[in-house]
């Protein structure tokens, strides 16, 4: 098969469409991108799972059918002719890109398993933060201190990570307190319990969990419970640490440090 015999004749190519398709795709991915942050920020929390998985989908829908619409303006597109240009192109794409590509196909992968997707909390070791944006490569985070981390799919593929919301608006948290070991359990978990339930960020039918642990230093109580919002989740542990350390103390219980030699840490 000759070389020219798959690429068209210099004066059969339509210039004026391919640069048209080019720049409205170009403005259709610039125009979802700013779609994702307007969803993002002015929908309800209840819609925004529903509806942010759609825009990776829309963007990988817009590059398909744009190339869909160039590459028979190029070359003629003949069954052989497409066998040997996909072949060749992957080939050479390969070699040059293999990180590259190996992040786009896990960004696929991933984007069609549903593993996480915008709105997600998500924790990668490393990292902990709101899915903001889900490109075909990488994945954008935004962390509590307002800072967006991206972050390519295969290195996060290759990884155990741990999402916390898993396309649900809400987000279950864990609040911890060290007391001294000689008390009345019953009453301090009775009094985390109740604190819980009064909270205005609380999901009301889900469950409130208290759990006990004994340490030999002190008695560890983690207050489970779910917040309406993802987004609320740090204003919702801050409040009910405050308000928790306000009624033990007010109930008489003690708060246990940690035996100095456990803060000691090696050189």
């Amino acid at each position: 098969m000759k070389f020219d015999s798959i690429i068209r004749e210099w004066e059969g190519i339509d210039f004026a469409t391919i640069v048209l398709v080019a720049l409205g795709a170009w403005c259709l991915q610039i125009f979802v991108r700013y779609l994702a942050h307007f969803v993002s920020r002015t929908l309800p929390a209840k819609a925004r799972p529903y509806l942010l998985p759609w825009i990776p989908i829309l963007r990988l829908g817009i590059l398909l059918i744009a190339l869909w619409i160039i590459v028979p303006q190029i070359i003629h597109p003949t069954r052989e002719n497409m066998f040997a240009i996909l072949g060749g192109a992957a080939l050479a794409i390969g070699f040059s890109f293999k990180d590259y590509i190996s992040s786009l196909i896990a960004g696929i992968v991933i984007l069609f398993e549903g593993t996480y997707r915008v709105g997600d909390w998500i924790d990668t070791g490393e990292n902990y933060g709101e899915i903001v944006k889900m490109g075909f490569r990488a994945v954008m985070l935004k962390t509590i201190d307002d800072t967006e981390i991206v972050i390519p799919h295969s290195k996060i593929w290759n990884n155990t990570i741990r999402n916390s919301s898993s396309g649900s608006h809400e987000l279950m948290c864990n609040i911890s307190f060290y007391l001294y070991p000689n008390h009345d359990a019953s009453k301090a978990r009775d009094l985390l319990l109740n604190l819980a339930k009064s909270h205005h960020l609380i999901v009301s039918n889900k469950a409130i969990k208290v759990t006990v642990k004994e340490l030999p230093w002190a008695t560890h109580y983690i207050l489970r419970a779910y917040v309406n919002d993802s987004r609320s989740q740090f204003e919702f542990m801050s409040d009910l640490t405050v308000q928790g350390k306000g009624i033990l103390l007010a109930g008489g219980f003690e708060p246990a440090h940690a035996l100095p030699s456990l803060h000691k840490t090696t050189t």
